[in-house]
Formats: C-alpha cells, structure tokens, sequence
C-alpha cells in the first residue's frame, strides 16, 4: 500500500514535490504548485539510496529554479536527471504506482494540503 509521506514547495514556486512510500522504495513526484500538473517521478532503487532523498529534493529544485515562463529552459530539460540509487521515472506514471496515483492519491493529498 502506497503512502503520501509530505508535500514541499520548492524554490521555484510554480512546483512543488510529494513524497510516496511503496513497497520499500521512496517516491518523488514533481508536480506545479496547484498539484494538477505532473512533470515526473523519481525512486530509490531497491532499498540501496545512495544520494538522499534530501539532496535529491534539492537538486530538483536547484535545477528548477531557471524555469520560468520568459527562459529557454524547458521543465522537461531541468528535470531529466538521474541521481545515483535513484530511477527517473519521467511523465509517466510508473507501473507501481499507477493504481494508487489513479485512485487514492487525490484524497491523501486534500488530506495534506
């Protein structure tokens, strides 16, 4: 069973981040700051987190902080990174994941927010 941990604005904010707990492994998932929008998913690899989810987090947000609506830079661009110990997931929703986001996830999140 899927579990929505926390939710963290980020530094730029038109996101924000949602932490999820599933079978062992942590999840991050990017969305804008109203929670409509995904970007994308990130998780720990097998229980073996070799850069924390902390600096993990804060990469992301770094990474986000040139995007706005008058830069070059796409979201899609700043976010395609792959943290050591951690699989990007990118705009799709993943397989282990997909029956909690399509279902359960919207009442967590009211319940968080």
């Amino acid at each position: 069973m899927a579990n929505l941990i926390r939710c963290e604005s980020l530094s730029n904010p038109d996101f924000n981040v949602q932490i999820i707990e599933h079978e062992g492994r942590t999840w991050i998932r990017l969305s804008d700051s109203e929670f409509k929008k995904f970007f994308g998913f990130w998780s720990t690899q097998n229980l073996n987190e070799y850069i924390s989810l902390s600096d993990v987090v804060k990469e992301i947000s770094r990474r986000l902080q040139g995007v706005d609506k008058g830069s070059n830079i796409s979201v899609k661009d700043a976010i395609s990174y792959w943290p050591d110990g951690w699989d990007y997931w990118s705009l799709g929703v993943p397989a282990p994941l997909a029956n909690y986001i399509n279902y359960e996830f919207k009442d967590d999140l009211e319940k968080l927010i």
